[in-house]
């Protein structure tokens, strides 16, 4: 499906939201838990209608990160849907005022908390990442 027109031009269709700030880190039982919300929150009414969207970040295994991302989950869905693998990797989550780093094995995510921004690395090299407009929510209209 087509949310834009060319890269900078959103279609009259598609109203887009991205995730502009590692607002809150916190770590779970086997990873960490970011909530990214769609503008940098300055004070309390920056919080008001505002989507945010979750991303969770858990080791699979050595050497594997599972990734996941949503907004508002809060009813049964009743699409198709497979068991996970989730394994109980073991993992170290460190987290400070600029950056959360989650590592399993010999691969490691990086949140900036800065400018958000998450990256996967693995022996010094990033082998990918998810930067500025890469995670939004998406609302389609007719």
């Amino acid at each position: 499906m087509k949310y834009t027109e060319g890269f900078w031009l959103t279609s009259e269709r598609a109203k887009i939201s991205y995730a502009s700030d590692a607002y809150e880190i916190e770590k779970i039982p086997g990873g960490m838990r970011v909530l990214a919300p769609t503008r940098k929150i300055n004070g309390r009414g920056d919080t008001l209608n505002l989507p945010v969207i979750t991303i969770e970040f858990k080791a699979a295994g050595r050497n594997m990160i599972s990734v996941r991302a949503w907004h508002y989950e809060a009813y049964a869905s009743n699409e198709a849907r497979f068991s996970l693998n989730e394994g109980s990797g073991k993992c170290t989550v460190t987290i400070d005022d600029d950056k959360a780093v989650m590592t399993a094995g010999d691969v490691s995510v990086v949140v900036d908390r800065k400018d958000f921004s998450y990256s996967f690395v693995a022996g010094g090299e990033v082998i990918t990442k998810c930067g500025f407009r890469n995670l939004s929510y998406i609302i389609m209209g007719r």
